[in-house]
C-alpha cells in the first residue's frame, strides 16, 4: 500500500496503513512527535501511532532538553554519551553498574579529579 499523507487526512503507515506514519501519533496521526521526528535526538525513541502519546522515551542516561528531545544527560550521568557517573568497582560493564547503583551499592565518583557528579 502506498499510504496517505496530509495534516487534514493524517499521516498513515503500516502494511496496510492502519496505523500512524514515522513521528506522527494520535488518533488520526496529526500530531507530530518532537521536532518531527521518531529518533528523540538520536537517544529515545517517540511514543508514536494510534495510542501513542508523543513523549520521547529516552535511552538510560538521557533526559528531556527542552522541546522534548532526549539530548541531555539524566541525573548521574555525564559526557557526550552520558556515562553512568561513579562506575562501581564490582561492574562488569555500564548496564551492571547502572545495576548495582539502583540497587543501592553507591561508589563515589571521583571524574578523575576535574569535575563532580
Amino acid at each position: 500500500c502506498t499510504c496517505e499523507g496530509s495534516d487534514a487526512d493524517g499521516y498513515w503507515g503500516g502494511d496496510d496503513c492502519g496505523d500512524c506514519a514515522d513521528s506522527f501519533y494520535g488518533p488520526s496521526c496529526t500530531l507530530r512527535c518532537p521536532q518531527n521526528r521518531s529518533t528523540c535526538g538520536g537517544h529515545g525513541t517517540c511514543d508514536h501511532g494510534l495510542e501513542g502519546t508523543g513523549v520521547c522515551l529516552c535511552t538510560t542516561g538521557f533526559a528531556h532538553d527542552a522541546h522534548g528531545e532526549c539530548t541531555l544527560c539524566a541525573s548521574g550521568y555525564y559526557g557526550s554519551d552520558c556515562a553512568v557517573c561513579g562506575v562501581h568497582p564490582n561492574a562488569t560493564d555500564l548496564a551492571d553498574n547502572a545495576t548495582l547503583v539502583a540497587l543501592g551499592f553507591n561508589f563515589s565518583a571521583s571524574c578523575s579529579g576535574r569535575g563532580t557528579c
